[in-house]
Formats: C-alpha cells, sequence, structure tokens
C-alpha cells in the first residue's frame, strides 16, 4: 500500500505522558483553542484481532454524528488505544483512512482525506491537518469512513460498536468486507472491526466552550438506564449534558472500579489532553464495593491517586464525582425495586464496614469536601435511595440493585437524578436548549 501522506500524531510513551507539549491542546486563531466537540460514545473493547491477508483488507464504517454548535476548521480524530474496565490497551497497527461527513438535510459532503496514520503502540490519537475554512454545522450529520490495512496488518474486533447505522448514533458497519470477522467466526452486520477508533470532530472550540469527559463505570455508560433521549450516548450523566450547548465523549466501562483504573489510566489521562478536555465527570465505586475487599479509608485512597493521575497530565482541568447509589439484593431480579423486596448486600465486612456502609461513608465524605484537588461532587444517591433506610432503592429507582433504571419520571431511577442535576447544576452548565 502506497504512503499517501504522514500526518500529525500525538504519539506518546509511558515515560512522557505528563508535560509532553505535543499532549497539549494547540491554540486556533482569535484565542480559540483546538477541542474535541460533538457528543458521543467512543472506544471499543480490545477484544481480538485479525490479520488481513492482503485481499481482504478494506472497511467502511457510518456513524451519526451529533454537535450543538458548529465546529470551525474541523479534523477527524481517531484513537490508537481502546479503553478497558483497568487501563487502557494498545492497538498498533498502520490504516489509510478517507473520512467524510454529509450534512444534515444534505448539503455539499465535507471531504476529510485523512492519510496514511502509522500508528506506533503508545499513540494517543491521530489527525490529518485541520481543514481550514470550514465549518461543521450545529445538528445531526453521518460520517463514513474508508479505510484499509496492509497486508498483515490488524483489524481489531470492537463490541463496543453494536449501534445499527442506520437507526443510531454510534458506529455502525456499511461494507466491512471481512469475511470471518471474528476469531470465533461470523459476527452480525451489526458490529464490526476497526482498525483504529474515529471519535468525532476536533475544532476551534470559542473561550468557554466545554468538552466533558464523561467516565467511569456502567452507570456512566448506560447500563440500566439505557440511551439517552436522542440517542446518542448512554447513561444519566449523558443524558444530562445531552440538552446543553456542550461536548462530551463516554469514556467509561462497565466494570470499572477506582482500584482497577488507577492501574492503568496514564494514557487515558494524556487523551483528555490530547482532546482538549476541560472537564473529567467519574461515576466510579459500585464494583469496588461490590466485588472487593476494601474498607472506606482505603477506597478513599484509591480514588485520590486516579484523581492525582488525571490532574497531574490536565492542569487546569475541571473535575467532579458522583456519589453512589444503592447497593441492594433485588429479590426476582430484574424486577422493579420496592420497599420489601430488598435486602441489604453484604459481600462481607472489611474494616468494620460491611458493602453498603463503606458506600455510605465514602459519599459522606465526597459531600464534605474530603477529595482534595476535586473541583465538586455531584449527588446521584439521596435521589434515589429511601430517606428511611438509605440501604434500599426507591420505588422502581432500580431493577437490579446495581444500577439505575429509566421509569421515564422524573420521581424515580435516573429521571430523580436528572432531576436534582437540572436544580442543583453542579457543573455549572448553560441551560438546556
Amino acid at each position: 500500500m502506497a504512503q499517501s501522506s504522514r500526518v500529525r500524531q500525538n504519539k506518546v510513551a509511558a515515560a512522557s505522558y505528563i508535560g509532553a507539549g505535543i499532549i497539549t491542546p494547540g491554540a486556533g486563531g482569535g484565542g480559540l483553542t483546538r477541542r474535541l466537540m460533538g457528543q458521543g460514545r467512543a472506544f471499543g473493547d480490545g477484544l481480538a484481532g485479525r490479520k488481513s491477508d492482503g485481499t481482504v483488507n478494506s472497511f467502511n464504517t457510518d456513524k451519526g454524528y451529533y454537535t450543538p454548535v458548529d465546529i470551525p476548521n474541523p479534523a477527524p480524530i481517531y484513537a490508537g488505544f481502546v479503553i478497558a474496565a483497568a487501563g487502557s490497551v494498545d492497538v498498533p497497527n498502520v490504516v489509510e483512512y478517507h473520512t467524510v461527513l454529509y450534512p444534515q438535510g444534505g448539503g455539499t459532503p465535507i471531504d476529510f482525506s485523512g492519510g496514511l496514520f502509522d500508528v506506533a503502540s503508545g499513540t494517543v490519537i491521530a489527525k490529518p491537518a485541520p481543514k481550514a475554512g470550514v465549518t461543521i454545522p450545529a445538528g445531526f450529520h453521518r460520517v463514513r469512513t474508508f479505510g484499509k490495512v496492509p497486508s498483515g496488518g490488524f483489524f481489531y474486533y470492537t463490541g463496543r460498536f453494536r449501534t445499527n447505522a442506520s437507526t443510531g448514533h454510534g458506529v455502525g458497519e456499511v461494507g466491512v468486507d471481512l469475511a470471518d470477522k471474528a476469531t470465533g467466526g461470523t459476527i452480525s452486520s451489526q458490529a464490526i472491526n476497526l482498525p483504529m477508533t474515529f471519535l468525532g470532530f476536533e475544532g476551534d472550540a470559542p473561550a468557554g466552550h466545554r468538552t466533558i469527559a464523561v467516565a467511569g463505570d456502567s452507570n456512566s455508560e448506560g447500563i440500566g438506564y439505557g440511551a439517552t433521549p436522542r440517542g446518542i450516548g448512554g447513561g444519566i450523566l449523558a443524558a444530562h449534558l445531552e440538552p446543553r450547548p456542550v461536548s462530551y465523549i463516554q469514556i467509561g466501562r462497565s466494570g470499572a472500579g477506582p482500584i482497577a483504573m488507577r492501574n492503568g489510566y496514564a494514557k487515558i489521562a494524556a487523551f483528555l489532553a490530547a482532546i482538549g478536555a476541560t472537564d473529567w465527570w467519574c461515576h466510579a465505586g459500585t464494583n469496588d464495593y461490590y466485588g472487593s475487599n476494601v474498607n472506606a479509608t482505603s477506597e478513599k485512597a484509591v480514588m485520590k491517586q486516579l484523581l492525582d493521575i488525571v490532574l497531574a497530565a490536565n492542569p487546569g482541568i475541571k473535575t467532579w464525582w458522583a456519589t453512589m447509589p444503592p447497593i441492594a439484593a433485588i429479590a426476582g431480579s430484574p424486577t422493579p425495586a420496592t420497599a420489601s423486596n430488598q435486602s441489604r448486600l453484604n459481600s462481607g465486612t472489611t474494616g468494620g464496614y460491611d458493602t453498603d456502609d463503606r458506600r455510605l461513608v465514602v459519599n459522606d465524605w465526597l459531600r464534605a469536601g474530603g477529595l482534595v484537588g476535586l473541583t465538586g461532587y455531584t449527588e446521584h444517591a439521596l435521589p434515589v435511595q429511601r430517606s428511611d433506610d438509605p440501604y434500599k432503592w426507591t420505588d422502581d429507582s432500580s431493577r437490579d440493585g446495581l444500577h439505575y433504571y429509566n421509569t421515564g419520571v422524573a420521581t424515580s431511577g435516573g429521571g430523580a437524578v436528572l432531576a436534582a442535576l437540572a436544580l442543583a447544576n453542579p457543573l455549572g452548565l448553560p441551560a438546556a436548549a
């Protein structure tokens, strides 16, 4: 495969993540700052890889893309790694990309020729030069990417992207010609292999525009609650952000918790700097309480370690942490929680605390400002835990005892949390459109 052009990349070795100028967001004209703009999910699970035999080596993907604001001088961003529950996984490769955005309602497509991306191990993001003088207008669009790997290059099976291309806003396959696309055999057309991950578009963001990374566990990516109203992302954090003129990217992963996250978060922290993230909003802790032999004191310590990793690579970033909802056993799960069908979950005692006592202690610590360096906390526990028994969910707020349920009303489940967030506006966001 002939090399078309060598593109600008952010290759960041582990030893140089922190303080490296190459991961500092570039300045745009007129005081603008280059940031990832738009809203949506991101990344894959990096489950398996298949080598190209040189005859089946190209693919096409289609992604719905929404941005609440115009994106001047845009450039597509591709990631050279995937996020796992315990950090990140490199996907080294060489990929030739050609991305085209099709504007909402028609209009002239915007062609990003891209070029050859040498995704060496350690690459955080790769991107072509900005499309000077071009603006992606606010609204819903479709983004198609054609790609090619050389003979022996890898297609990575990324189970994260299983949204149907015609109805959703995740990535969907529209023409991958790799017949046997996973180690176990042929997989359906709603799952794809991507040599790298198309994340979105960088642009010249105006002063004050917020790009928020939604981090943490399965509640941060929407399990239980489900998709946001527009179907762009998942979960209550994204649902709070989606109606507002801000950008966000979901980087959470099911099963994640501070204990596991802190051990592989340096690259993710570097990624936040590379995309110009202004905020990091974390919903994590349930998995530590549910499955780990940890007391409240040690949980506070690992939360501080994780926060410090983020702050070291991102001076000035705003950081937020959600209080954790109840952890209960619901009889007959999945079924609506009631006052009588829940029991206090106890996976053993450590340091005098059972599972949910540790949660209550750490939540109070967050509310009291105990996590030094944190900009602030967001209240997720009180709207969904019973006032007469904090170890239980309010009626129908959960159906499995671990995740918020979307009841569609503002009095229970994710709706109650959203109503509380809208009233308090802890992140100081612009009003919903």
